[in-house]
């Protein structure tokens, strides 16, 4: 056994013990350094792209679109938005830039060109909350309201679609507006006007249906472009809580995009109209 472990330190002080550990480190070498180029090959290591921007593309020009981007599309979904363009993408995974490999699916979602159909319900004698609650859930928007000379104040009358009365179960396009007939009671009612300012559009028409209120003349900055983004920054008539109006008068709202106008136009040019008046 001596024999053998001295015979062994003997060989590993030899040239020829160092020369073929040597190659074999080479030899080990080179087949890791093969190995790992054909993983890399065969997985697409460290070979990436950045996602294009789909959206606002239009569904037909989509295999267009994606001709010598290494990537591939598939519409998931679609939606009906009427305050964006239709039949395009508006949204997409993975995001715009994100890094991905070659020939990845991007899944997106298109703005339909048409809005799916809603069963318009039945409203006549609700109250507004009511008609509200349920149009609402519907998928249907409270549109203007008219108060008529009516034992039934507040209760609906009639139900309206483009200036024609229209009957529960038609259908019409999801998003569109109902405009009600409201009674407007044996009295004439005085009702406080609300303070508006600071609401967006959708929450200050809300606001003065709610309160037995029409909407008057909307008047927009010349900035605006889309009225759904929106602020009201003066109204007509001013909310003061020790005055009232009649129930069904009409308010007008001006709008802006511009949210520091919204505290120079309160305190000074309402503030100036509260004085005139």
């Amino acid at each position: 056994m001596g024999d053998k472990a001295s015979s062994l330190l003997e060989y590993i002080k030899t040239k020829t013990f160092y020369k073929h550990l040597a190659l074999s480190s080479v030899v080990f070498g080179v087949v890791i350094f093969i190995l790992l180029q054909f993983l890399s090959s065969f997985t697409d290591h460290d070979k990436s792209i950045e996602v294009p921007d789909f959206v606002g593309v239009k569904t037909g020009d989509l295999d267009k679109f994606i001709e010598g981007k290494n990537v591939r599309y598939q519409i998931i979904d679609s939606i009906y938005e009427d305050t964006k363009p239709k039949g395009v993408v508006v949204e997409q995974t993975p995001e715009p830039k994100f890094k991905v490999k070659e020939n990845r699916t991007v899944y997106v979602i298109v703005n339909a060109v048409l809005p799916s159909q809603i069963k318009v319900p039945g409203l006549k004698d609700v109250s507004l909350r009511q008609a509200s609650a349920i149009l609402q859930s519907c998928g249907l928007k409270l549109g203007r309201l008219t108060y008529v000379p009516d034992i039934a104040r507040n209760a609906v009358l009639k139900q309206m679609f483009k200036g024609e009365i229209i009957q529960p179960g038609t259908f019409i396009p999801r998003g569109s507006s109902i405009d009600l007939v409201l009674g407007k009671g044996e009295s004439d009612e005085e009702v406080s006007v609300p303070e508006l300012i600071g609401m967006t559009r959708k929450e200050a028409l809300e606001m003065i249906n709610l309160n037995s209120l029409t909407v008057g003349a909307e008047v927009y900055d010349t900035q605006v472009k889309d009225s759904a983004k929106v602020f009201v920054f003066r109204q007509r008539p001013l909310a003061n809580s020790t005055s009232t109006v009649k129930s069904g008068s009409s308010v007008d709202l001006f709008y802006t995009t511009d949210l520091s106008k919204i505290t120079r136009d309160t305190l000074g040019t309402n503030a100036d109209e509260a004085d005139e008046e």
